[in-house]
């Protein structure tokens, strides 16, 4: 007698457990779009408290291209007609008004200083180096130099036809002249100039006294000393 068959009824079960699933509970649509505006509206305000936290920006400045602070000229300064004398004369060493012969313009970049005056006597003085008046010459102002300037242009020095050393032809005038003893001595032009056309040449007035190395002041017309120390042959 054969063994009846029976069914196997794990395997019923697990047919069973593979039918597909089936949502016990779905939420409403008006459930849903509340939840949707409430994560809106959270997520508005963590932005707007984040903007809260950040520092206020200030107001853009762009700066303008850098400016250099004016230079300083040094002399007599003439602020009503902006301008500073760098050059001036007097007829006499110890008194008188002092006459500009030479007027530096400003602009902008330049600003007019007073240079220190160091007295003494002068008839001529210009800008030093150190930002104060110094003296080129000392004795009182020929004539000729008072009456500058002419029609036809005054020029000081020794007229000579011919330059020692140079070819070309002539005339010359030597504005600068040595000598090797302070007291004594024969002059030798140390400088040497083409004489312009339509000039009047003078020979500057001899003030004397220890010199070495001098030159012709073409403000006065005077060889102004600018060394006294003996030079070596």
């Amino acid at each position: 007698m054969d063994t009846p068959i029976l069914p196997n009824k794990r395997d019923d079960e697990d047919k069973r457990d593979e039918r597909p699933l089936q949502l016990r509970y779905l939420p409403r649509p008006e459930v849903l779009r509340i939840i949707a505006g409430t994560l809106a509206i959270v997520g508005a305000l963590i932005g707007l408290i984040s903007r809260l936290d950040a520092p206020a920006a200030g107001p853009s400045f762009s700066p303008g291209p850098l400016q250099s602070a004016p230079t300083a000229i040094y002399g007599q300064p003439d602020p009503a007609r902006k301008r500073v004398c760098l050059d001036e004369i007097r007829p006499l060493p110890t008194h008188g008004a002092w006459q500009c012969r030479v007027w530096q313009p400003l602009d902008a970049n330049l600003i007019a200083k007073s240079a220190a005056d160091p007295g003494g006597p002068c008839t001529h003085r210009i800008v030093g180096d150190a930002n104060a008046w110094e003296c080129w010459t000392k004795t009182a102002i020929p004539a000729v130099a008072l009456g500058m300037p002419y029609k036809l242009p005054v020029m000081f020095g020794d007229v000579r036809v011919a330059n020692p050393g140079s070819s070309a032809t002539g005339p010359w005038i030597c504005t600068t002249e040595i000598r090797h003893k302070p007291d004594r001595g024969t002059w030798m032009c140390g400088g040497w100039q083409r004489a312009p056309a339509n000039f009047r040449f003078v020979r500057p007035l001899d003030p004397g006294g220890p010199c070495t190395y001098r030159l012709a002041d073409q403000q006065i017309g005077i060889w102004a000393c600018r060394s006294a120390q003996p030079l070596q042959p």
